[in-house]
């Protein structure tokens, strides 16, 4: 179009970033991680994150800034199927092939819940071998997909936005347990996704359970989760993640930090779709289940927390040789599904 430029678009962390990040390894770390008290040095890292969060808020700012002129050439996602309109669509992705013998743990109870939940939902599961049947991605993303310079889970964005732009539906992580059927009012949202509620009570709870996700510092740009999203396709905050996306692949082959799409979406939604972000609800509540896994297993606890959220984030990560197994969560979910 008129007036669009090939511009580069280069994101940098910032300058206390990149030195906190050499002084935690050798040889300096022995000084300053290792005879630092801890408290000193987790609350330096805080400040060195939310440095790095605002040197990120500043390069998005200069691409948001010439996206909404429509001076930016993008380069396209070509969807391959149609489905009727509006059809009820599960999507999820594991790379490396759903073989079920060969998925951890972890993986093997979601999809099993998944098969029980799905309801009256199309589920369609993608790996690196079917996803050309639904998209063909710009030649540069698979390249630096399959050089490695972007993993599967920077990858998987620009896949589920791909999905929700083109065909809608419900994107869920392979890692997401249901423990009964999807919310309908979530579908007859224009979009939906667990943000973070400022108003919730417990923060310190979670902020020390996981200090680089939650936080509820202003200085924090990181407000949403990404592993389970509704959406109706032609959405417009689902295309536009997905074109800025396709922008910072085309001109980076580094992550400036994990959760950048995350500072993304915060800044789409606080500065340019203010009416168009979906209700509220706290992203806490996908990680109660979770924070207990591996916690001795109560019937009343699971009660209390399925009665609030059918909707679990759990991780494949997390090396249970190395945790207590017997009489916990997920113990009891082993059994229920027998694995």
């Amino acid at each position: 179009m008129k007036g669009q430029i090939m511009k580069e678009y280069k994101f940098t962390a910032s300058t206390i970033y990149k030195l906190n990040e050499k002084l935690k390894k050798k040889p300096f770390k022995y000084i300053y991680k290792e005879l630092m008290p801890n408290f000193l040095f987790d609350k330096i890292q805080r400040e060195v994150y939310f440095s790095n969060q605002k040197a990120i808020v500043s390069d998005w700012d200069k691409i948001l800034a010439d996206y909404f002129k429509d001076k930016i050439e993008i380069a396209k996602v070509i969807p391959k199927k149609k489905f009727l309109n509006d059809e009820k669509i599960i999507w999820q992705f594991w790379g490396q092939g759903w073989d079920y013998e060969n998925l951890p743990n972890v993986v093997k109870i979601c999809y099993r819940a998944m098969n029980k939940y799905r309801e009256n939902y199309t589920l369609i599961r993608l790996d690196m071998e079917n996803i050309g049947e639904y998209l063909e991605f710009p030649d540069y993303v698979m390249k630096k997909l399959s050089e490695k310079k972007m993993g599967y889970a920077h990858f998987t964005d620009i896949l589920r936005f791909s999905l929700l732009k083109y065909y809608g539906g419900v994107w869920i992580d392979a890692t997401i347990l249901l423990t009964d059927y999807l919310p309908s009012e979530y579908f007859k949202m224009d979009y939906f996704l667990f943000q973070r509620d400022g108003d919730f009570k417990n923060k310190k709870e979670f902020e020390l359970y996981d200090s680089i996700y939650f936080s509820w510092n202003k200085k924090s740009k990181i407000k949403m989760l990404s592993s389970i999203i509704f959406s109706h396709k032609n959405n417009k905050i689902m295309a536009t993640l997905l074109d800025l996306l396709l922008v910072f692949w085309r001109d980076n082959d580094k992550i400036p930090n994990y959760f950048f799409m995350q500072i993304l979406y915060t800044e789409l939604v606080e500065k340019y779709y203010k009416k168009d972000r979906c209700k509220i609800v706290s992203d806490t509540l996908p990680h109660e289940l979770f924070k207990v896994w591996f916690d001795t297993y109560s019937k009343e606890k699971l009660k209390k927390i399925t009665d609030s959220v059918s909707i679990h984030k759990l991780s494949f990560k997390i090396d249970s040789s190395k945790k207590k197994v017997e009489n916990t969560f997920f113990e009891y979910f082993k059994n229920l599904y027998e694995i």
